[in-house]
């Protein structure tokens, strides 16, 4: 695990990176984080039939705090006092980044294919791009509305199966609504968190994380006492 931060923030601490070298991992890291989501993707695909939704959303995130936390825990007490004021902040941020998004992607796959999921989820930076315009005020260049533009048909083009021409013909699946509510969350959840200092993010991303897996296994509980419909049919 390649890390950026301090090396007194770490419970491994790791040798510091040249200028040259930070620029090289950031370059990598921008294909190596896509192909993670993709295989994210392709697993909401296969495991539909094997691991429900949030019991599997529960690992992921339950997981990634841990390995988070086992690196950058003197991050989390170093910025304690920051975290507790910002605790309704994160809860916000955790049911949307990882409850909604962690688990209506899964539930999306259900019916709907791995590459719609990708497809649907480009238009999370689109989202975010729309977010700052309409909240912030901030100004999006020619490249930015093209792009925003050619996200937006892409995106129509898939809800619609193609068929622009036939428009009352055509049928959504419920999966495509699960991810697209799940990409509207993601969406939603970073923004949010790109409005808020950046010195402790990893710290608020592992709470948020935390967080995630509580509303998770929170309704696995549920679930389990009262029986599998008390929430939703292989939640």
């Amino acid at each position: 695990m390649i890390r950026f931060l301090p090396s007194s923030f770490c419970l491994f601490p790791f040798p510091p990176l040249s200028p040259a070298h930070r620029q090289q991992w950031a370059y990598a890291l921008i294909f190596i984080t896509p192909a993670f989501w993709g295989v994210n993707y392709l697993v909401a695909r296969a495991a539909t039939n094997s691991i429900a939704p949030h019991m599997l959303a529960f690992w992921r995130w339950a997981l990634a705090g841990v390995l988070m936390a086992m690196v950058s825990w003197r991050e989390i007490a170093a910025h304690r006092d920051a975290i507790r004021r910002e605790a309704r902040q994160l809860l916000v941020l955790g049911a949307l980044g990882m409850w909604i998004c962690g688990a209506f992607v899964y539930l999306g796959g259900r019916t709907t294919v791995a590459t719609n999921i990708g497809l649907i989820y480009a238009l999370s930076p689109v989202l975010i791009a729309v977010f700052s315009a309409v909240a912030l005020k901030e100004r999006i260049g020619g490249v930015q509305v093209a792009g925003t533009a050619l996200a937006l048909a892409g995106f129509f083009h898939i809800v619609l199966k193609g068929q622009w021409a036939d428009l009352s013909s055509v049928q959504l699946t419920p999966g495509d609504w699960w991810i697209f509510a799940s990409a509207f969350a993601f969406s939603v959840s970073n923004w949010a968190k790109d409005q808020m200092p950046t010195s402790k993010a990893t710290a608020r991303t592992i709470c948020c994380s935390s967080l995630g897996s509580l509303f998770h296994a929170s309704l696995l509980i549920a679930s389990s006492v009262t029986g599998p419909g008390s929430c939703q049919p292989g939640w």
